[in-house]
């Protein structure tokens, strides 16, 4: 099968996807809360997602809180507000698109790593491994909050008048 028999000497082609790639495992949980009565409706909820990447060192956190509320004043007056804050926490090897760039160009002759922990390099010195193991990592956090609120009013029968306003505020 290999020249010698030690495939680390005498390398057979690598599939460097089969090396970088590995699955990427996700947590989700979530927690609603409901209620209200003819007048007043509410929710509330909470999410919290873990996932990490599909290639070394990556992962994302999400942490998101929900609430939303519908107020009805009177058979013509009706207002309803929605505010949401995120928080997203992520972790990526630096340069993140040389890495998928030499997974496409690299010599499928080189040794990913050794197994002695060595990595192995390319004709050009690169290795898609050792970046995203080795090569630094850059850590994200972001916070967003999304609102808004409406109101409606029925000026005559079959006539509405409503007026909305958003907003969103991120740190990043």
């Amino acid at each position: 099968q290999y020249v010698s028999g030690d495939r680390e000497e005498y390398p057979l082609p690598y599939d460097w996807y089969k090396h970088m790639l590995r699955p990427a495992p996700q947590v989700n949980h979530s927690l609603s809360v409901a209620g209200g009565s003819e007048h007043f409706k509410g929710r509330i909820s909470m999410r919290y997602q873990d996932q990490d990447g599909i290639i070394p060192n990556t992962n994302s956190k999400i942490n998101e809180i929900r609430a939303n509320t519908d107020l009805k004043v009177s058979n013509r007056l009706n207002f309803s507000g929605d505010v949401n804050y995120r928080n997203v926490n992520s972790l990526q090897p630096q340069n993140i698109t040389e890495i998928f760039r030499l997974m496409l160009q690299n010599s499928i002759f080189t040794v990913p790593k050794y197994s002695d922990g060595q990595y192995g390099a390319g004709p050009q010195g690169n290795n898609p491994l050792l970046l995203a193991e080795m090569g630094g990592t850059d850590k994200v956090s972001n916070d967003f909050i999304n609102g808004n609120l409406k109101g409606t009013i029925e000026l005559l029968k079959g006539l509405k008048f409503t007026t909305q306003i958003g907003a969103l505020v991120t740190n990043g």
